[in-house]
Protein backbone atom coordinates (compact mmCIF):
# COMPACT_ATOMS: atom_id res chain seq x y z
CA UNK A 1 0.00 0.00 0.00
CA UNK A 2 1.47 3.30 -1.04
CA UNK A 3 1.80 6.24 1.28
CA UNK A 4 1.13 9.79 0.08
CA UNK A 5 4.22 11.58 -1.09
CA UNK A 6 5.49 14.30 1.23
CA UNK A 7 8.61 16.30 2.06
CA UNK A 8 9.55 17.59 5.50
CA UNK A 9 11.77 20.68 5.44
CA UNK A 10 13.62 21.72 8.66
CA UNK A 11 13.02 25.31 9.76
CA UNK A 12 15.89 26.40 12.02
CA UNK A 13 16.14 29.95 10.70
CA UNK A 14 15.45 32.95 12.95
CA UNK A 15 12.71 35.07 11.25
CA UNK A 16 14.39 38.37 12.20
CA UNK A 17 17.50 37.29 10.31
CA UNK A 18 15.62 35.70 7.43
CA UNK A 19 13.67 38.76 6.42
CA UNK A 20 16.54 41.23 6.69
CA UNK A 21 17.23 42.41 3.08
CA UNK A 22 20.95 42.71 3.75
CA UNK A 23 21.25 39.37 5.48
CA UNK A 24 23.23 36.63 3.69
CA UNK A 25 20.56 34.21 4.89
CA UNK A 26 18.11 35.84 2.49
CA UNK A 27 20.05 34.63 -0.54
CA UNK A 28 20.47 31.22 1.05
CA UNK A 29 16.71 30.92 1.70
CA UNK A 30 15.81 32.01 -1.85
CA UNK A 31 18.18 29.42 -3.27
CA UNK A 32 16.74 26.74 -0.98
CA UNK A 33 13.22 27.75 -1.96
CA UNK A 34 14.04 27.52 -5.67
CA UNK A 35 15.73 24.13 -5.34
CA UNK A 36 12.99 22.76 -3.08
CA UNK A 37 10.28 23.88 -5.50
CA UNK A 38 12.08 22.23 -8.43
CA UNK A 39 12.56 19.06 -6.41
CA UNK A 40 8.90 18.96 -5.45
CA UNK A 41 7.78 19.34 -9.07
CA UNK A 42 10.06 16.55 -10.22
CA UNK A 43 8.95 14.24 -7.44
CA UNK A 44 5.29 15.00 -8.11
CA UNK A 45 5.74 14.12 -11.77
CA UNK A 46 7.47 10.88 -10.82
CA UNK A 47 4.67 9.96 -8.42
CA UNK A 48 2.05 10.57 -11.10
CA UNK A 49 3.85 8.30 -13.57
CA UNK A 50 4.35 5.60 -10.94
CA UNK A 51 0.66 5.74 -10.04
CA UNK A 52 -0.38 5.41 -13.67
CA UNK A 53 1.88 2.40 -14.23
CA UNK A 54 0.83 0.57 -11.06
CA UNK A 55 -2.37 -1.44 -11.74
CA UNK A 56 -2.60 -2.54 -8.11
CA UNK A 57 -2.59 0.94 -6.66
CA UNK A 58 -5.13 1.28 -3.86
CA UNK A 59 -7.29 4.16 -5.07
CA UNK A 60 -9.11 4.34 -1.73
CA UNK A 61 -6.01 4.17 0.45
CA UNK A 62 -6.78 4.86 4.06
CA UNK A 63 -10.06 6.63 3.36
CA UNK A 64 -12.37 6.49 6.37
CA UNK A 65 -15.98 5.38 5.90
CA UNK A 66 -18.94 4.84 8.21
CA UNK A 67 -20.58 1.43 8.64
CA UNK A 68 -23.83 0.89 10.58
CA UNK A 69 -24.43 -1.90 13.08
CA UNK A 70 -27.75 -2.91 11.46
CA UNK A 71 -30.29 -1.96 8.80
CA UNK A 72 -32.66 -0.32 11.30
CA UNK A 73 -32.09 3.19 9.97
CA UNK A 74 -31.78 2.38 6.26
CA UNK A 75 -34.62 4.05 4.37
CA UNK A 76 -33.66 2.59 0.99
CA UNK A 77 -33.87 -1.19 0.53
CA UNK A 78 -30.65 -2.55 -0.88
CA UNK A 79 -27.20 -4.07 -0.43
CA UNK A 80 -25.05 -2.55 2.32
CA UNK A 81 -22.21 -3.39 4.67
CA UNK A 82 -22.93 -3.64 8.38
CA UNK A 83 -20.88 -4.44 11.45
CA UNK A 84 -23.24 -6.32 13.81
CA UNK A 85 -20.90 -6.17 16.81
CA UNK A 86 -18.01 -3.99 17.89
CA UNK A 87 -15.49 -6.82 17.83
CA UNK A 88 -17.03 -8.70 14.89
CA UNK A 89 -16.53 -8.79 11.16
CA UNK A 90 -18.01 -6.43 8.59
CA UNK A 91 -20.51 -8.34 6.43
CA UNK A 92 -22.59 -7.52 3.35
CA UNK A 93 -26.36 -7.79 3.91
CA UNK A 94 -29.64 -6.87 2.28
CA UNK A 95 -31.71 -4.25 4.05
CA UNK A 96 -35.49 -4.43 3.68
CA UNK A 97 -38.11 -2.45 5.56
CA UNK A 98 -35.71 -1.76 8.45
CA UNK A 99 -34.79 -5.44 8.80
CA UNK A 100 -31.40 -7.02 8.13
CA UNK A 101 -31.69 -9.93 5.70
CA UNK A 102 -28.94 -12.48 6.25
CA UNK A 103 -27.88 -13.76 2.83
CA UNK A 104 -24.84 -16.04 3.26
CA UNK A 105 -24.31 -16.23 -0.50
CA UNK A 106 -22.82 -12.73 -0.31
CA UNK A 107 -19.81 -13.84 1.75
CA UNK A 108 -20.24 -17.19 3.48
CA UNK A 109 -16.84 -17.14 5.19
CA UNK A 110 -17.53 -13.95 7.13
CA UNK A 111 -21.12 -14.93 7.89
CA UNK A 112 -19.91 -18.13 9.54
CA UNK A 113 -18.15 -16.10 12.25
CA UNK A 114 -21.49 -14.96 13.68
CA UNK A 115 -22.94 -18.39 14.53
CA UNK A 116 -22.37 -20.37 17.72
CA UNK A 117 -21.65 -23.47 15.61
CA UNK A 118 -21.93 -24.43 11.95
CA UNK A 119 -22.13 -27.82 10.30
CA UNK A 120 -22.90 -28.80 6.71
CA UNK A 121 -25.97 -30.96 6.10
CA UNK A 122 -28.18 -31.93 3.19
CA UNK A 123 -26.89 -33.49 0.00
CA UNK A 124 -24.95 -32.60 -3.11
CA UNK A 125 -28.22 -31.38 -4.64
CA UNK A 126 -29.27 -29.36 -1.60
CA UNK A 127 -26.52 -28.11 0.71
CA UNK A 128 -27.48 -26.36 3.93
CA UNK A 129 -25.86 -25.41 7.20
CA UNK A 130 -27.10 -25.57 10.77
CA UNK A 131 -26.09 -26.09 14.37
CA UNK A 132 -23.78 -29.03 14.97
CA UNK A 133 -24.79 -32.16 16.86
CA UNK A 134 -23.79 -30.78 20.25
CA UNK A 135 -25.61 -27.46 19.79
CA UNK A 136 -29.34 -27.47 20.56
CA UNK A 137 -30.12 -23.74 20.46
CA UNK A 138 -32.66 -21.92 18.30
CA UNK A 139 -32.05 -18.93 16.04
CA UNK A 140 -31.95 -16.42 18.90
CA UNK A 141 -28.91 -18.08 20.47
CA UNK A 142 -27.45 -19.46 17.27
CA UNK A 143 -26.96 -16.03 15.68
CA UNK A 144 -24.69 -14.44 18.26
CA UNK A 145 -25.54 -10.71 17.75
CA UNK A 146 -29.19 -11.40 18.68
CA UNK A 147 -30.58 -11.05 22.19
CA UNK A 148 -33.87 -11.67 23.98
CA UNK A 149 -35.50 -8.63 22.37
CA UNK A 150 -34.40 -9.14 18.76
CA UNK A 151 -37.21 -9.48 16.22
CA UNK A 152 -37.11 -12.02 13.41
CA UNK A 153 -38.82 -12.35 10.04
CA UNK A 154 -38.45 -14.68 7.07
CA UNK A 155 -37.72 -14.02 3.40
CA UNK A 156 -38.77 -16.68 0.93
CA UNK A 157 -36.32 -16.70 -1.99
CA UNK A 158 -34.55 -13.86 -0.16
CA UNK A 159 -36.94 -11.33 -1.66
CA UNK A 160 -38.63 -9.42 1.19
CA UNK A 161 -38.63 -9.71 4.97
CA UNK A 162 -42.15 -10.65 6.01
CA UNK A 163 -43.79 -11.61 9.31
CA UNK A 164 -44.39 -15.32 9.73
CA UNK A 165 -47.93 -16.65 9.47
CA UNK A 166 -47.88 -18.06 13.01
CA UNK A 167 -45.19 -16.22 14.95
CA UNK A 168 -45.35 -12.86 13.15
CA UNK A 169 -42.23 -10.78 14.02
CA UNK A 170 -40.75 -13.71 15.91
CA UNK A 171 -40.27 -16.13 13.01
CA UNK A 172 -37.12 -17.78 11.64
CA UNK A 173 -36.35 -20.64 9.26
CA UNK A 174 -35.48 -24.19 10.34
CA UNK A 175 -34.85 -27.54 8.65
CA UNK A 176 -36.45 -30.80 9.74
CA UNK A 177 -34.92 -34.15 10.64
CA UNK A 178 -34.84 -35.56 7.12
CA UNK A 179 -32.01 -33.16 6.28
CA UNK A 180 -29.76 -33.95 9.25
CA UNK A 181 -30.71 -37.47 10.38
CA UNK A 182 -30.01 -40.78 8.59
CA UNK A 183 -33.36 -42.22 9.65
CA UNK A 184 -36.90 -41.92 8.30
CA UNK A 185 -39.19 -40.42 10.93
CA UNK A 186 -41.26 -38.09 8.77
CA UNK A 187 -43.83 -40.29 7.03
CA UNK A 188 -47.08 -38.92 8.41
CA UNK A 189 -47.34 -35.27 7.48
CA UNK A 190 -49.88 -33.04 9.19
CA UNK A 191 -52.62 -35.32 10.48
CA UNK A 192 -54.23 -33.05 13.07
CA UNK A 193 -54.14 -29.36 12.12
CA UNK A 194 -54.99 -28.20 15.61
CA UNK A 195 -54.56 -24.42 16.03
CA UNK A 196 -52.20 -24.98 18.97
CA UNK A 197 -49.91 -27.07 16.71
CA UNK A 198 -48.35 -28.70 19.74
CA UNK A 199 -49.55 -32.22 18.96
CA UNK A 200 -48.09 -32.35 15.47
CA UNK A 201 -45.13 -30.15 14.47
CA UNK A 202 -45.74 -31.03 10.82
CA UNK A 203 -48.66 -28.60 10.88
CA UNK A 204 -46.32 -25.63 11.08
CA UNK A 205 -45.92 -23.53 7.94
CA UNK A 206 -43.38 -24.72 5.37
CA UNK A 207 -42.37 -22.35 2.56
CA UNK A 208 -40.88 -24.96 0.22
CA UNK A 209 -42.15 -28.03 -1.63
CA UNK A 210 -38.94 -30.02 -1.77
CA UNK A 211 -40.12 -32.55 0.83
CA UNK A 212 -43.77 -33.20 0.08
CA UNK A 213 -45.33 -36.40 1.39
CA UNK A 214 -45.94 -39.33 -0.94
CA UNK A 215 -42.47 -39.23 -2.53
CA UNK A 216 -41.02 -42.28 -0.75
CA UNK A 217 -37.75 -42.33 1.17
CA UNK A 218 -39.59 -41.79 4.44
CA UNK A 219 -42.11 -39.42 2.89
CA UNK A 220 -44.88 -41.96 2.62
CA UNK A 221 -47.87 -39.95 3.76
CA UNK A 222 -50.82 -39.08 1.57
CA UNK A 223 -49.94 -37.24 -1.62
CA UNK A 224 -52.19 -34.29 -0.93
CA UNK A 225 -49.80 -31.36 -0.73
CA UNK A 226 -48.70 -31.91 2.87
CA UNK A 227 -45.01 -31.71 3.69
CA UNK A 228 -42.99 -34.49 5.31
CA UNK A 229 -39.61 -32.73 5.17
CA UNK A 230 -38.96 -29.00 5.13
CA UNK A 231 -35.95 -26.67 5.08
CA UNK A 232 -38.02 -23.48 5.30
CA UNK A 233 -40.03 -24.37 8.37
CA UNK A 234 -41.44 -21.32 10.14
CA UNK A 235 -40.78 -21.55 13.87
CA UNK A 236 -40.03 -19.03 16.58
CA UNK A 237 -36.38 -18.09 17.21
CA UNK A 238 -36.73 -19.81 20.60
CA UNK A 239 -37.52 -23.30 19.29
CA UNK A 240 -34.69 -25.56 20.42
CA UNK A 241 -33.49 -28.91 19.13
CA UNK A 242 -34.01 -32.00 21.29
CA UNK A 243 -31.02 -32.53 23.57
CA UNK A 244 -30.55 -36.27 23.13
CA UNK A 245 -29.53 -37.64 19.74
CA UNK A 246 -32.03 -40.48 20.13
CA UNK A 247 -34.80 -37.96 20.66
CA UNK A 248 -34.25 -35.90 17.53
CA UNK A 249 -33.26 -38.72 15.20
CA UNK A 250 -35.52 -41.52 16.40
CA UNK A 251 -38.28 -40.01 18.48
CA UNK A 252 -40.24 -38.20 15.80
CA UNK A 253 -39.78 -35.00 13.84
CA UNK A 254 -37.25 -32.47 15.06
CA UNK A 255 -35.54 -29.40 13.61
CA UNK A 256 -32.45 -27.23 13.57
CA UNK A 257 -31.99 -23.56 12.64
CA UNK A 258 -30.43 -23.37 9.20
CA UNK A 259 -29.08 -21.21 6.39
CA UNK A 260 -28.52 -21.92 2.70
CA UNK A 261 -26.31 -20.33 0.05
CA UNK A 262 -28.62 -20.74 -2.95
CA UNK A 263 -30.94 -17.86 -1.94
CA UNK A 264 -34.05 -20.03 -1.67
CA UNK A 265 -34.57 -18.74 1.85
CA UNK A 266 -33.16 -16.09 4.17
CA UNK A 267 -33.86 -15.20 7.79
CA UNK A 268 -34.14 -11.52 8.73
CA UNK A 269 -33.67 -9.80 12.08
CA UNK A 270 -34.05 -6.40 13.72
CA UNK A 271 -32.32 -5.46 16.99
CA UNK A 272 -34.08 -3.03 19.32
CA UNK A 273 -30.87 -1.20 20.22
CA UNK A 274 -30.12 2.14 18.52
CA UNK A 275 -27.89 1.95 15.47
CA UNK A 276 -24.17 2.32 16.15
CA UNK A 277 -21.96 3.93 13.49
CA UNK A 278 -18.44 2.53 13.16
CA UNK A 279 -15.62 4.37 11.41
CA UNK A 280 -13.35 2.01 9.48
CA UNK A 281 -10.82 2.23 6.69
CA UNK A 282 -12.34 1.57 3.30
CA UNK A 283 -9.71 -1.01 2.45
CA UNK A 284 -11.05 -3.10 5.34
CA UNK A 285 -14.37 -3.67 3.58
CA UNK A 286 -14.82 -7.30 2.45
CA UNK A 287 -15.46 -8.39 -1.10
CA UNK A 288 -18.96 -9.47 -2.11
CA UNK A 289 -19.53 -12.64 -4.13
CA UNK A 290 -20.80 -12.13 -7.67
CA UNK A 291 -22.67 -15.47 -7.77
CA UNK A 292 -26.04 -13.71 -7.66
CA UNK A 293 -25.01 -10.23 -8.76
CA UNK A 294 -27.23 -10.37 -11.85
CA UNK A 295 -30.21 -11.32 -9.68
CA UNK A 296 -29.62 -8.46 -7.27
CA UNK A 297 -29.13 -5.92 -10.03
CA UNK A 298 -31.69 -7.38 -12.40
CA UNK A 299 -35.23 -8.43 -11.70
CA UNK A 300 -35.26 -7.36 -8.06
CA UNK A 301 -33.30 -4.18 -8.74
CA UNK A 302 -31.88 -3.81 -5.25
CA UNK A 303 -30.12 -0.55 -4.51
CA UNK A 304 -26.36 -1.19 -4.35
CA UNK A 305 -24.55 1.03 -1.87
CA UNK A 306 -21.58 2.89 -3.29
CA UNK A 307 -19.17 1.26 -0.84
CA UNK A 308 -19.84 -2.27 -2.10
CA UNK A 309 -16.74 -3.96 -3.50
CA UNK A 310 -17.49 -6.93 -5.79
CA UNK A 311 -15.19 -9.90 -6.06
CA UNK A 312 -13.40 -9.65 -9.38
CA UNK A 313 -13.28 -13.00 -11.15
CA UNK A 314 -10.65 -13.53 -13.82
CA UNK A 315 -12.52 -15.18 -16.69
CA UNK A 316 -9.49 -14.98 -18.96
CA UNK A 317 -7.79 -17.88 -17.20
CA UNK A 318 -8.77 -21.04 -19.04
CA UNK A 319 -7.69 -24.60 -18.67
CA UNK A 320 -6.87 -26.64 -21.74
CA UNK A 321 -7.49 -30.34 -21.55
Amino acid sequence: KKKPFGVTVPWPINPSILFSPSSPATHTYRTMHKVSRTTLLLCAAYAAVSHAEDDTYDTHGDELVTISSSCNAKTKDGLYYIKPSADGEIIPVLCHDGYTMLDPSLNFTLYSTYFSSLYQYGSAEKVMYGTDCSDTVGWRNWYTPADENTKFRVAKDCNVCEPGLEYLDHTAYYMTSGYFCPVEVDSEGCVNPDPTLEENPMCHVCDDQAGLCGEGGGRDGDDDGKWCDCYTLQLSPDHHTATLHSEYCEGGLSWRPNIVVDRTQCTCYQPVQPVIEYTVQRNELPLVSTDFRDVLQGRNKWYIDGLIEWLQVDHSATQNC
